[in-house]
């Protein structure tokens, strides 16, 4: 390099004028289409020109000698570097090449100038064929005049004897085209490297595409079995990269070539090759202008359709040689997206006529898919600007009717909604004020705003509370009482309780709300009884069951700020039924749990209390609601779980179990003609016996409700169905001797077991949920223990009265005997122990 002195400084200038000149030779040489040399001034063989490829900046010598270079296009969709030539002067006809020559660059942008070589940056405005690179895909082929190195080119004769292959696995290279190929094999890098070092020049592979597309790019194969038989000579124009990373090589296609034979395997696949030429044609030939017409014709037509690879076109038409039909085919097949199959089959053939026609029949399948992709851009365009257009149409009628007066916005329309329904309602002074401070904050909020659906969800909630809005009550005892009547037998004193409630009533002209509690075993009737009592009373019935309850939220409600907050059961209530005096059922009160969310029993406190529940406060709400028209029903098992303070609030009315005379008659009345329409049977079909009857329910049934009766008997009619549907029986009678058969063995032995008690053994009653019953309880004489203390040990299940009831008796019995043992003895013994 020259040093940084005057004279070098106005060195770089010239250069900088001689370097415009070659430009604008070429320039010239393009717009022309024509084929002259271009020679580049002298004084450009030393200079040095800066290029980047890959993002690596280097420096690359460049000479000319009589050459006129190439532009270079590359295929955004399969990545090659298309080689065209502006009168049939292909890459690498150099000879005697000692210098280098750049590739096109894409009219991005061009590579940049070297300061210190004295070369300007270049001027790439519009895709004109500049030295440098746009689009990191130039190019700088390099030689060297004293080892003579020279580009091979398509039209020589020359052909080395032997080349090493580089097989491709997606798409065959074509002649004339430069294409990118990476290698990742170390090893295959290594040799790749090693032959361009020992021949100094640019290296000759072979490229051939493999026949099953199931390898990894790059990959050496050992067997020219895999291969196709012809395939491309490639010249290694640059390589980039690090061998154990992989390189990255640009491979010129230099001509057609035949494998002959293998010459070795390891360490990799080496053929010897020959030269294909093209079958002997005249290019002055009519078919063979008339295929080229038809191919330029049609490369136009696609141009102005597909836009992916519309300046490789454009460029194709421009400056290819119509006077070269085979290199036209080659650049026209290998511009497609055809299969790997088809552009092998172009590759094939060397009948140019042929070629030709293949290549047209590629390109013309890409003008169908472009047509096609056309169409559907067309029919998606008018479908997004229908509605487009229907869109903007909607909006302007709502404004028009929005203007005249004719519609409201959805906002506008709500808050009128909800005024109304304000104004239908008798809420109290209080409930108002809070919906109509509401109504104006909602007014002033945005539809769009988290605080605007809060404050909506809490007006519905509002206005949607039955305020005063009661049902017509029924006074009539007597038809209250055959209300009851109809659905349960029995439940006298529950019946009783109803009936003097709705007598009360009638006498004071209108009645109040009470809390009364039902306590019972399971299967007497207390859940149902609820709606008979309701429909007494014409009044809206609501069952909620709190067994198991932790939350004191589902009683008193969410606060608002929680997401997803709700009012309680009794506000829900409420607005189910519609109405400010339901029948409310708090099923299972005695099974309420507690948790660390609270304690639901002490909050229902304020709702079954008569004297504070007329302004019970839901949390949600926040509002005072009158909970005092609501007749409250509770039903338990048991008292002894219900908290002091909550079971002081509630009238305790005990239904008892029933006795074998009502539970025949609930058989006969009610179960079995609703196990018999369950199971399909007609009346006449099957029928039982009182008797058995009796006998089904005191030895399978004996827990005070009919739960389990109403299974026995389901269960008969279950087999009775299943023999008649099966043609065993067409009718069926149960009786006693045949009861067992259908129900199994009796679960409840017979009662009495002794005739007369034995000494030892007495009778005793006993209570459990299942009813009241009595045992035998026998004693049982051992010898004396060792100590001389006599003892006792008590079997089964006993309570603490029964266990004490057994040690008095012991210790009666020890009183009794030690008297008789003393009037035996004269009254100087007793009993020992």
């Amino acid at each position: 390099r020259c040093p940084r002195t005057h004279g070098h400084l106005m060195e770089r200038g010239r250069l900088r004028r001689l370097a415009g000149l070659a430009v604008g030779a070429r320039r010239l040489a393009t717009r022309a289409a024509i084929s002259p040399a271009v020679r580049l001034p002298g004084a450009l063989q030393r200079s040095h020109f800066s290029h980047s490829l890959g993002g690596t900046r280097r420096l690359r010598q460049f000479a000319n000698s009589n050459v006129a270079a190439p532009p270079i296009t590359r295929d955004v969709r399969n990545g090659s570097a298309v080689f065209l030539s502006a009168g049939g002067v292909v890459p690498g006809s150099l000879r005697g090449f000692h210098g280098g020559w750049m590739l096109r660059s894409d009219g991005d942008g061009m590579g940049e100038g070297d300061p210190e070589g004295g070369v300007a940056p270049g001027e790439d405005k519009g895709g004109e064929e500049l030295f440098g690179d746009g689009d990191n895909v130039a190019a700088v082929f390099e030689g060297d005049q004293e080892t003579g190195s020279q580009l091979v080119s398509r039209d020589n004769d020359w052909m080395p004897a032997e080349v090493i292959v580089i097989p491709v696995f997606r798409r065959p290279i074509f002649p004339g085209i430069a294409t990118p190929i990476a290698l990742t094999n170390p090893d295959f890098c290594e040799a790749i490297l090693k032959l361009k070092s020992s021949t100094g020049s640019y290296p000759l592979v072979g490229i051939f595409m493999t026949k099953q597309p199931t390898r990894e790019e790059g990959t050496p194969i050992t067997s020219t079995e895999d291969l196709h038989q012809i395939g491309c000579l490639g010249q290694v124009v640059y390589i980039h990269g690090v061998q154990q990373l992989g390189v990255q090589l640009l491979v010129a296609g230099a001509g057609r070539i035949l494998i002959t034979g293998t010459v070795r395997t390891d360490p990799f696949l080496t053929v010897s090759i020959q030269k294909c030429k093209d079958k002997p044609f005249d290019p002055t030939d009519k078919m063979i202008k008339a295929w080229v017409l038809q191919i330029i014709s049609t490369m136009k037509s696609v141009v102005k359709l597909e836009h992916s690879f519309k300046e490789q076109l454009q460029t194709a038409l421009t400056q290819v040689d119509v006077n070269n039909p085979s290199l036209l085919a080659d650049i026209t097949a290998s511009m497609t997206t055809a299969d790997r199959d088809s552009l092998q089959n172009v590759l094939n053939t060397l009948d140019v006529q042929d070629r030709l026609s293949q290549a047209l029949r590629l390109l013309t399948i890409e003008l169908d898919q472009a047509e096609l992709q056309k169409s559907i851009h067309k029919q998606m365009e008018d479908s997004v600007s229908k509605m487009q257009r229907k869109h903007f149409l909607t909006e302007q009628l709502k404004i028009i009717k929005k203007e005249l007066g004719l519609e409201k916005d959805d906002k506008e329309e709500l808050i009128q909604a909800l005024t109304a329904k304000l104004a239908e309602l008798n809420a109290p002074p209080a409930a108002e004020k809070v919906i109509t401070e509401q109504l104006k904050k909602m007014s002033m909020l945005e539809p769009s705003s988290p605080e605007f659906n809060i404050t909506r969800t809490y007006l519905d909630w509002l206005v949607s509370i039955p305020w005063g809005v009661s049902t017509d009550e029924n006074f009539d005892v007597k038809k209250a009482a055959k209300v009851l009547d109809k659905d349960h037998y029995g439940m006298k004193d529950v019946k009783d309780r109803i009936l003097e409630f709705i007598a009360v009533g009638k006498l004071k002209k209108s009645v109040q709300g009470r809390i009364i509690c039902f306590v019972g075993p399971p299967g007497v009737g207390k859940t149902s009884i609820g709606q008979s009592v309701a429909s007494s009373l014409n009044r809206k019935f609501y069952r909620f069951s709190v067994g198991g309850m932790t939350d004191v939220a589902e009683i008193k409600g969410h606060r608002r700020t929680y997401v997803g907050a709700m009012p309680g059961k009794a506000v829900q209530a409420l607005k189910s039924v519609g109405c400010n005096n339901p029948v409310i059922m708090l099923d299972e009160i005695d099974k309420v749990g507690k948790g660390y969310q609270g304690d639901p029993a002490s909050a229902m406190l304020e709702m079954l209390d008569p004297a504070q529940n007329a302004e019970f406060l839901d949390h949600y709400l926040d509002v005072p609601i009158d909970l005092s028209h609501v007749l409250f029903i509770c039903t338990a098992n048991s008292l002894d779980t219900i908290p002091g303070p909550l079971k002081d609030r509630m009238e305790v009315i005990q239904v008892s179990g029933y006795t074998a005379e009502d539970k025949l008659h609930i058989a006969k009345t009610h179960l079995w003609p609703a196990a018999r329409a369950e199971a399909g049977i007609k009346g006449s079909q099957v029928s039982i016996s009182q008797d058995a009857l009796r006998q089904l329910i005191s030895k399978y049934c004996r827990e005070p409700g009919v739960r389990n009766l109403q299974k026995q008997v389901a269960k008969l009619l279950r087999k009775a169905a299943y023999l008649i549907a099966t043609g065993e029986k067409d009718k069926l009678s149960i009786g006693m001797s045949n009861l067992t058969t259908y129900s199994g063995p009796p679960v409840f032995p017979t009662d009495r077991i002794y005739e007369r008690t034995p000494p030892g053994v007495v009778m005793g009653l006993a209570w459990s949920s299942m009813g009241g019953t009595s045992l035998y309880i026998e004693a049982a004489v051992v010898a004396e223990s060792e100590g001389g203390k006599g003892s006792m040990r008590s079997t089964g299940q006993m309570g603490d009265v029964m266990k004490e009831s057994s040690e008095i008796s012991l210790s009666v019995a020890k009183r009794v005997l030690r008297d008789l043992a003393g009037k035996e003895g004269g009254g100087g013994g007793g009993f020992p122990g």
